[in-house]
C-alpha cells in the first residue's frame, strides 16, 4: 500500500444473531476519509470466532466478535477502522508502517468507540453471546440523562437481594457520581444494601483488558471525539472524567457505607 493508505472495514447490516459479515476499502488518509475508530483489547488468542471479511472466513477473539456485533447495525453499513482487519497481521512490514500510521488515523476519525466489553464476560472469555440483544441506551453527560437516572434510583430505592445489575445501572451509577457538591444527597437514596453491589458491579467493569493497555493513551487523546460502550450502553469520555473528580473531590461521599467506598476507591 501507499504510505498514506489504510484500509477501512465496512460493517455489512444485519440482525442481532446473524453472523458478521465486512468488507474492505482503500483510503487515502489525505483525503479525510469518514469513519470511526475501535479502541479495543484484543483478548486471549486460543479461543476465536469467525467472520467474513469480503466472502472469506476470518477467525477474530472473542471480544472483537462481540464488539462487532455490538456496534453492527441493522439497517445501514458501519465504516470503521480497526486494526486486526484492516492491517495484514501476517505482514510484518505492513504491520510496523501501519503503526506508525496509528496517531493519524484516532486522530482523523470523526470519534473513537472504546470497547469495555459485554459485561456478559468482560474479560473476555466466557459463555457464548446472549441469544438476544442487549438493551440499549445513550449518555450524554448532561440534563438529557435525568430521565434514566431518575428511573435507576427509583429502581434501586428498595433492597432487591437478588439484584443483577445491568450495564445501564453501572452507567447510570457513574453519571450520579458526576452530581455538584449540593445535589450529593440524592446518591442516599439508593437503598444502602445496595450501594455496595452496584459499586461493585462498576468495579466489574474497569476490569476490562482495555484500561491497562500500553496503547489507550495515543488512542484516546487525540480523538476528537471518545464514548465509551459496555455491551449496549454508551456515554462520552467527559462523564467518565468528571464522575473521577467527584469520587476524589466531594464530601458527601464519606457518608456512604464504607463498604462501598472502599470499592470505589480500589
Amino acid at each position: 500500500m501507499s504510505p498514506n493508505k489504510i484500509r477501512l472495514v465496512v460493517i455489512n447490516p444485519g440482525d442481532w444473531d446473524s453472523t458478521i459479515s465486512c468488507c474492505l476499502l482503500h483510503h487515502e488518509l489525505d483525503t479525510n476519509p469518514k469513519y470511526i475508530a475501535l479502541s479495543y483489547a484484543w483478548g486471549p488468542t486460543q479461543v476465536k470466532k469467525p467472520i467474513f471479511v469480503d466472502g472469506i472466513e476470518l477467525p477474530v477473539t472473542v471480544n472483537l466478535e462481540s464488539a462487532l456485533r455490538h456496534l453492527r447495525r441493522q439497517y445501514e453499513p458501519l465504516v470503521i477502522w480497526i486494526d486486526a482487519i484492516a492491517i495484514n497481521q501476517d505482514d510484518l512490514a505492513e504491520r510496523s508502517h501501519q503503526v506508525g500510521l496509528m496517531r493519524r488515523i484516532y486522530q482523523q476519525a470523526s470519534r473513537v468507540i472504546v470497547w469495555l466489553g459485554d459485561s456478559v464476560r468482560h474479560r473476555t472469555m466466557g459463555p457464548p453471546r446472549r441469544s438476544q440483544p442487549p438493551l440499549r441506551a445513550t449518555f450524554y453527560g448532561d440534563a438529557r440523562d435525568d430521565e434514566q437516572v431518575a428511573d435507576f434510583v427509583r429502581r434501586w430505592a428498595v433492597p432487591c437481594p437478588s439484584a443483577k445489575y445491568t450495564p445501564l445501572d453501572v452507567f447510570c451509577f457513574i453519571r450520579m457520581l458526576m452530581l455538584p457538591q449540593h445535589e450529593g444527597y440524592r446518591l442516599m437514596q439508593l437503598h444502602l444494601q445496595q450501594l455496595p453491589e452496584i459499586a461493585e458491579a462498576l468495579r466489574v467493569m474497569l476490569m476490562s483488558q482495555w484500561w491497562t493497555r500500553m496503547w489507550v493513551f495515543q488512542e484516546v487523546i487525540v480523538a476528537p471525539e471518545v464514548r465509551f460502550q459496555y455491551a449496549g450502553v454508551e456515554a462520552p469520555l467527559d462523564m467518565f472524567t468528571m464522575a473521577a473528580f467527584c469520587l476524589t473531590n466531594h464530601q458527601y461521599l464519606s457518608d456512604l457505607p464504607s463498604d462501598a467506598t472502599k470499592v470505589l476507591h480500589r
